[in-house]
């Protein structure tokens, strides 16, 4: 199979790529984002997509995609995972292994779910054999037949469904190659940690915290004559509405770049940045987590990836707050990707695209 679309449905943005099926180093042949009709996706749950169904058969017809085999990402707190050690058998003898044992990692009725596993690396303790770490995942069959339903809605065949977890990991293990690094994928309802050193994964955790409450203090602001959902969305990407810091005692590393603003516009955006307060906090505790236990290894960079890449001033308030350089993802090395294809920067792609490279076996 030569070519897939590999789409992530968001709540706001439906991310469309088109672009080469299981290849390391894939090309991105087109690439778009269209809005998600609200009511269509619940934690990553189809519950409706025969409005988004129609309208992602227009952006194809529109921007001439033609693929007909399709690949999801799928973010949802619903999908169960567990870090388990496995003696270090041949590789084709893993997944049996992990079925014969997923009663011990999952206290849940498996019929109902299906199971699949990412190789995190090999722990080696001195005076022990090595064994394989990995994170096993269980998915209700019921998002499965969900999504099976939606392609088959959009003239489409699923050939893989993958979780998110994994689509990141799969492209940012050939990005982020010296340092040990963070990538952050910020959604409107939820936030995704990575933390990496070259091929390796080393930690990753979900928090239930996104630009949601950002985006509903733009709506609040007397400021503000339009009040709608996508009105105040859009007005967190062209213009700066958030300050670089929550405290005026933080360091600042980089400046704000917005001057001379009236005390009605401070005001507004002090509002809005105090919104993102606890999203800033969780990730800081992540950051403060995985520091602690690695002090020869820390994180020395991180980068903003998904929706949150779009928000202008996202980046800045992180920097100062967290105390390490944070970049907006611009850039990806180890993909061929034409600028003029589509819309938008890569760092929005990044479950799309990863999930291509390698999707886990919920769907084979």
């Amino acid at each position: 199979m030569a070519k897939v679309l590999s789409i992530e449905i968001g709540n706001a943005l439906t991310r469309i790529c088109e672009m080469d099926y299981r290849v390391k180093s894939p090309k991105i042949y087109k690439y778009v984002s269209i809005p998600t009709p609200h009511g269509t996706i619940d934690d990553g749950y189809i519950v409706d997509g025969a409005a988004l169904a129609g309208k992602l058969k227009v952006a194809l017809s529109e921007n001439k995609m033609r693929t007909k085999q399709v690949v999801f990402s799928v973010t949802s707190g619903r999908i169960a995972t567990r870090e388990v050690f496995l003696p270090a058998v041949k590789k084709v003898q893993i997944d049996s292994l992990v079925k014969a044992n997923a009663a011990d990692y999952f206290p849940i009725d498996l019929t109902e779910y299906e199971l699949a596993h990412l190789m995190l690396g090999i722990d080696k303790q001195e005076g022990q054999p090595e064994r394989y770490k990995l994170m096993v995942m269980a998915v209700n069959k019921s998002l499965i037949d969900g999504y099976e339903k939606f392609a088959t809605q959009a003239g489409l065949r699923m050939v893989a469904l993958d979780y998110s977890a994994n689509s990141i990991y799969q492209i940012m293990r050939n990005e982020c190659k010296d340092d040990t690094e963070m990538v952050i994928k910020v959604e409107e309802k939820s936030t995704f940690a990575t933390v990496l050193n070259g091929q390796n994964l080393l930690m990753q955790r979900n928090i239930p915290y996104g630009v949601e409450d950002a985006i509903q203090a733009v709506m609040r602001n007397h400021v503000q004559e339009q009040k709608n959902y996508d009105y105040a969305l859009d007005l967190l990407k062209r213009k700066t509405c958030i300050r670089v810091v929550l405290s005026e005692s933080t360091q600042i590393l980089e400046d704000d770049d917005v001057f001379d603003e009236s005390a009605k516009a401070k005001a507004f955006r002090t509002e809005v940045t105090y919104a993102l307060e606890s999203l800033v906090s969780n990730v800081s505790r992540i950051v403060d987590l995985y520091n602690s236990k690695n002090t020869e290894n820390p994180i020395k960079r991180i980068r903003l990836v998904g929706l949150g890449s779009d928000i202008s001033g996202l980046s800045k308030l992180f920097t100062n707050e967290l105390g390490i350089r944070t970049t907006v993802m611009n850039n990806l090395e180890s993909i061929d990707w034409d600028r003029a294809a589509g819309e938008g920067n890569p760092g929005r792609y990044i479950a799309s695209i990863g999930a291509a490279i390698a999707p886990v076996g919920f769907v084979n």
